[in-house]
């Protein structure tokens, strides 16, 4: 709900689901905590990005690039510590 995503989305996603996918989209939303502590999460997830080729955040998660969406973020956390 926090990410603003439609219903009839969030249920097509949450039903094929993998656990590799879910730990992507839980570590992707602490990332976001940690980069926008006063910031919404669902504006950020609902906002076009020059890094996902112009699609929302969401988007590219939809597409199943929520690996390169995490690691994205990770690299943003910890300046390209990991």
């Amino acid at each position: 709900d926090k990410w603003r995503v439609p219903q009839n989305e969030k249920t097509d996603f949450l039903e094929d689901m993998s656990d590799v996918v879910l730990s992507d989209v839980l570590v992707i939303h602490q990332l976001l905590r940690v980069l926008f502590p006063r910031f919404e999460p669902g504006k950020y997830i609902q906002t076009s990005n020059k890094n996902y080729d112009g699609r929302t955040t969401w988007q590219a998660i939809r597409d199943g690039e929520s690996l390169k969406v995490r690691k994205y973020l990770e690299y943003m956390v910890f300046s390209g510590g990991w």
